[in-house]
């Protein structure tokens, strides 16, 4: 029985800490730091129901200070994930070709 307990144990820390974080960042264009992090942020600030919306708060609050400011963009590849940034650049840079200027 103690064997089984320590098990579960184990592999359910694995799967919290490290694979749902990564898959977690990866669909929502955050960097696995940034998700871990935004957690333990949010579940001080709000409690327990700030854990369990962390990451669409932590996406608000990328849309409206990050991606809302020019001026902010130095804070873009520090918060997404390293593919996800290489999409979203590439994304821009396509914007920005396909954009006419004035």
């Amino acid at each position: 029985m103690l064997a089984v307990i320590v098990v579960y144990g184990v592999i359910n820390a694995v799967i919290q800490t490290v694979i749902q974080p990564r898959i977690v960042g990866q669909t929502v264009n955050l960097s696995q730091t940034i998700t871990l992090l935004s957690v333990l942020v949010w579940a001080i600030v709000l409690g327990p129901i700030g854990a369990l919306i962390a990451i669409p708060l932590t996406i608000v609050v990328r849309a409206i200070l990050v991606e809302a400011d020019p001026r902010m963009s130095w804070l873009r590849p520090l918060l997404a994930d390293r593919a996800g940034a290489a999409r979203t650049d590439a994304a821009g840079a396509d914007a920005a070709r396909d954009t006419p200027h004035a």
